[in-house]
């Protein structure tokens, strides 16, 4: 995997990665939404790693989620140094997230899931901002995205 890091808007590479999933989430009947609490968010990050973390999640949920089901994809910035994005999805259950947190790892960032009171599964992955890579638009990151 390639780990070069770049800082970008990040908001505008999630909702592109999510909605990447949607031609398969409608031949499932599943519903996959994003929401986003930011409008932008410049941070330093690697594009091929975002792309393997949200692809392969996505499609964890699409795999165990059952037609009419939504999955949503939730961006905040809980606090002030931080970036959180939650993936829920209902009566998933576990999924082994070694894989996960080795990529992750790279990022300083964390993966968990909780299960709430609807029988909903939140993956919750973190990741601290940090701003000292070199810049790229969020074409030049798309497209790194959709080359590698």
């Amino acid at each position: 995997m390639l780990t070069q890091r770049v800082q970008g808007d990040i908001i505008p590479i999630l909702r592109f990665l999510t909605q990447s999933t949607e031609p398969r989430a409608a031949s499932k009947q599943i519903i996959v939404t994003f929401e986003s609490s930011l409008p932008d968010l410049t941070m330093d990050f690697t594009p091929v790693l975002i792309r393997e973390l949200m692809v392969n999640l996505l499609r964890k949920c699409l795999e165990f989620s059952s037609p009419s089901q939504t999955i949503e994809v939730q961006v905040d910035q809980l606090f002030p140094s931080h970036l959180t994005i939650s993936i829920a999805v209902k009566g998933i259950g576990r999924i082994d997230l070694t894989p996960y947190r080795k990529w992750l790892s790279i990022e300083n960032a964390e993966i968990s899931f909780t299960l709430d009171e609807q029988s909903r599964t939140n993956f919750i992955v973190d990741f601290p901002i940090v701003n000292q890579a070199s810049y790229w638009d969020t074409q030049q990151i798309t497209e790194f995205i959709q080359r590698t």
